[in-house]
């Protein structure tokens, strides 16, 4: 950890007990690294080397941190790493185009939510889950390929997905819908409109 570096994106081990974050900092290229530290300050470890990376939810069995990778030779890729800096691995994510993004934990920590673009065109996008454990492909949840705004969130209880979607190229371009998709995939529900 260096003095000049920029701190970002704090989470809470599953236990409570540790803490992990990034930082950033130039030397002589952009580097991003993640550290986990006791609540007390003490026990500082670095987690990751090489390439840009993001913590976004920590996992209980097996005990470690979700983190999002991103650098020149790669899209987003989403990666595990244990809280002793071992054990690191990319989920199975597919080869999407740009990688998967705005990913959210399912509330029993086991598997991975998030966006993924479809085709070269744009503005074609669905959701699709992986697991924490395990290597099978992932599994596409929506068919909609249309765009998901910003944001997703999974229900308290796990069985439902929240986001925006807004329609490519209509004359509501800009507007979404608010939408809901059961965990296992299904049928998309409009709960509301974004004006």
């Amino acid at each position: 950890m260096t003095d000049t570096g920029r701190c970002f994106g704090p989470v809470f081990t599953a236990d409570g007990e540790r803490i992990v974050f990034g930082q950033e900092w130039w030397d002589p290229t952009a580097r991003a690294e993640l550290f986990s530290v006791k609540l007390d300050g003490s026990d500082l470890r670095q987690l990751t080397d090489r390439e840009r990376k993001r913590a976004f939810a920590a996992t209980s069995d097996p005990r470690g941190v979700l983190m999002v990778k991103s650098g020149r030779s790669m899209w987003n890729q989403i990666w595990f790493v244990g809280l002793d800096g071992t054990g690191s691995h990319r989920l199975p994510t597919g080869s999407m185009r740009n990688g998967a993004s705005r990913p959210v934990l399912s509330p029993d920590r086991q598997t991975v939510f998030y966006v993924a673009e479809q085709g070269s065109l744009g503005y074609r996008y669905d959701l699709f889950s992986t697991r924490v454990r395990g290597d099978d492909p992932p599994e596409r949840l929506t068919t909609e390929e249309a765009y998901i705004a910003l944001g997703l969130s999974v229900s308290p209880d796990g069985r439902d997905l929240l986001f925006v979607l807004e329609q490519a190229g209509g004359v509501d371009r800009g507007k979404g819908e608010i939408c809901t998709v059961p965990v296992a995939g299904g049928e998309v529900t409009v709960v509301g409109t974004n004006y």
